[in-house]
């Protein structure tokens, strides 16, 4: 009788066991469904990608006697007139202003429009790779004149489809800008989210 019972545990542990398993990897197979869908929807013929990023610096020095503060704004619209093809408008605007005893004794204003046209793969695979490039014409100010130039982003990386309608992107680029004869670069890197409009 302890034996019969002592075997029967050992079944009953043994079922549990591969019923645990079963679920996970129906669970899986659901969730990992669920991803490909979104992925693909994210870059479907008509689907409008909505993001973009913002910032605000303030530093403070010699017992914030002085004091510089920086405002970045980024807004970001993707649309796919097909699949896997993205375009969209590009904008940037940078300002930063120095300030001593409360008073602003310097201001730079950096402004940049362009577009954006690049492929985003959405499809068999539960991440979004994407590749862009943006040219910008780009108005750099300051207290005493303005400058044009011109300047280029180059960025790819992933998106990560959580639901739906929202993602999370990884992503690294680089950039460059000739503005009076001077040319300026940066390497960067980046995470950020995305709604999707369809």
């Amino acid at each position: 009788f302890i034996v019969k019972t002592v075997k029967n545990k050992l079944v009953e542990r043994k079922v549990m066991k591969y019923n645990r398993i079963i679920l996970l990897w129906v669970g899986f197979i659901l969730i990992l469904s669920s991803v490909l869908n979104a992925a693909y929807f994210f870059t479907a013929r008509g689907s409008v990608q909505l993001g973009g990023s913002f910032s605000f610096k303030s530093t403070g020095y010699e017992d914030d006697r002085y004091r510089f503060n920086e405002f970045y704004l980024s807004p970001e619209i993707n649309f796919f007139p097909i699949d896997f093809l993205l375009v969209g408008p590009s904008f940037k605007i940078d300002i930063k202003k120095m300030y001593a005893d409360n008073r602003s004794i310097d201001e730079n204003s950096w402004f940049g429009i362009g577009g954006k046209i690049g492929f985003a793969y959405g499809r068999e695979i539960p991440v979004i790779p994407y590749v862009y490039g943006s040219p910008q014409i780009i108005i750099d100010s300051n207290e005493d004149d303005s400058d044009p130039g011109f300047g280029m982003e180059l960025n790819g990386g992933i998106i990560v489809p959580v639901q739906k309608h929202f993602s999370i992107n990884f992503g690294t680029g680089f950039w460059f800008q000739v503005i009076d004869k001077y040319l300026s670069h940066q390497f960067f890197c980046s995470v950020g989210i995305t709604g999707l409009i369809f």
